[in-house]
C-alpha cells in the first residue's frame, strides 16, 4: 500500500463527530468584500483566510461569475505554494521541491443596484511543517488589498454620486492535515468605513470581521474514493449582537473520485448547492443560491459558474491525495 495512504488511514480513523467551540466577539450584519459572487467561500476560501494560500501543492487559477436581475459580479483568483528547482543529475528530469512560502492574489468587480465595487489583493503566506512526514502544517498569512467604490447616485432622491478608494489588510492563521483543518482570520483590519452623503444615506458598510473555520474529512469507501467533509464557518463583526444564527454557516462536501457535490447554508438561512468536476488540467463548478422564505419573484434563485485552471505540472488524479 502507498505509504501516504497508510498514514492517512491512521489519521482518518477518528470519530466523525466533532464539537466546535466558537470564540465570539462580533456579528455578521456588516458586509464582507467581495460580497459577490456568493460562491467564493466555497471555491476560493483563501479570500476569507490568507493563510490558506499555498496549502495545496499545485498552482491553480479560478474564474467565477454570477448574475441575476439586481446584480452581476466577476472574480479572478489564484494561489500556489512557491516552488524551487532542484539540482539536475545527468539525464534525469529536473524535479521541483516546495519552499515554505505561498502566494496568491485576486481581483473582483461587483455591481449591485446603484453601487459598483472593484477590489484587488495580494496574498503572502508562510507554512511551517509540524510533522516529519510533511502531512501537518501550520501557516500564517497576510493580505494587502484595496477597494474602489462607486455610488452612481439617485437624483430622484437627491443623492449625488460618490467615489472612494480604501486600502485595507487581512491576517490569518491556519492548521491543516489530511484529515482536519482549522483557521482563524481577521478581515478589514485597518478601519471600519461607512461613507454618507448630505442626506445621511450610507454606502454599504464594510467592517472588521473575525472568522473561524474548521472541517474534517472522513473516508467512507476506498473502492469508490468516497469521502465526506463536514465543516463550519463562524463569522462576526465588532458589534456583537449575540444572534447565533447570523454567525454560523455549515457546509457539507461529498467527494467521489474527481467529482464533488455539496450543500452550504449561509447564516443558517440561505441554502446553496454546488458541484465541481476536475479534468486533468482544469475543473468546472456550478453554484446555486436558493432564496429562503422570500418568494421567488422577489428574490429569485441565483446561478454562478466557476472555471479553474491547473497551471502546475501536477495532473489532477482521483488517487492523488492533493487533487482536492
Amino acid at each position: 500500500m502507498d505509504p501516504y495512504l497508510k498514514k492517512t488511514r491512521l489519521l482518518l480513523h477518528k470519530p466523525l463527530f466533532m464539537v466546535l467551540l466558537c470564540i465570539s466577539c462580533n456579528n455578521i450584519y456588516g458586509q464582507q468584500l467581495p460580497s459577490l459572487p456568493n460562491s467564493w467561500p466555497v471555491f476560493t476560501p483563501y479570500i476569507l483566510n490568507p493563510a490558506i494560500a499555498g496549502s495545496k501543492d499545485f498552482f491553480s487559477m479560478d474564474l467565477s461569475t454570477g448574475w441575476a436581475d439586481n446584480y452581476n459580479s466577476f472574480l479572478a483568483a489564484g494561489a500556489a505554494r512557491i516552488a524551487r528547482r532542484m539540482k539536475k543529475f545527468r539525464d534525469l528530469p529536473v524535479l521541483s521541491d516546495y519552499t515554505n512560502f505561498g502566494a496568491g492574489s485576486y481581483i473582483f468587480n461587483e455591481r449591485t443596484g446603484p453601487y459598483n465595487n472593484t477590489g484587488a489583493a495580494g496574498i503572502f503566506s508562510w507554512h511551517l511543517k509540524l510533522s516529519a512526514d510533511a502531512l501537518s502544517f501550520i501557516s500564517f498569512g497576510l493580505s494587502a488589498k484595496a477597494l474602489y467604490t462607486v455610488y452612481y447616485g439617485e437624483p430622484d432622491l437627491g443623492r449625488l454620486p460618490s467615489y472612494e478608494l480604501y486600502p485595507d489588510m487581512d491576517l490569518g492563521v491556519y492548521f491543516y492535515s489530511p484529515s482536519f483543518y482549522a483557521g482563524l482570520s481577521g478581515l478589514n483590519l485597518l478601519r471600519d468605513y461607512t461613507v454618507s452623503d448630505t442626506t445621511g444615506y450610507s454606502l454599504p458598510n464594510v467592517d472588521r470581521h473575525l472568522s473561524f473555520q474548521a472541517g474534517y474529512r472522513q473516508i467512507i469507501n476506498r473502492n469508490f474514493n468516497l469521502v465526506i467533509e463536514p465543516s463550519i464557518l463562524v463569522s462576526e463583526n465588532y458589534s456583537f449582537s449575540g444572534n447565533i444564527k447570523d454567525m454560523l454557516s455549515p457546509m457539507l462536501k461529498v467527494y467521489t473520485g474527481l467529482f464533488c457535490a455539496g450543500i452550504y447554508y449561509k447564516n443558517l438561512s440561505t441554502t446553496n448547492f454546488f458541484f465541481i468536476y476536475k479534468y486533468p488540467k482544469f475543473d468546472i463548478g456550478v453554484f446555486f443560491r436558493m432564496p429562503g422564505k422570500t418568494p421567488y419573484f422577489r428574490n429569485p434563485p441565483v446561478a454562478e459558474l466557476k472555471i479553474g485552471i491547473n497551471l502546475s505540472s501536477i495532473i489532477y488524479n482521483s488517487r492523488s491525495y492533493n487533487h482536492w
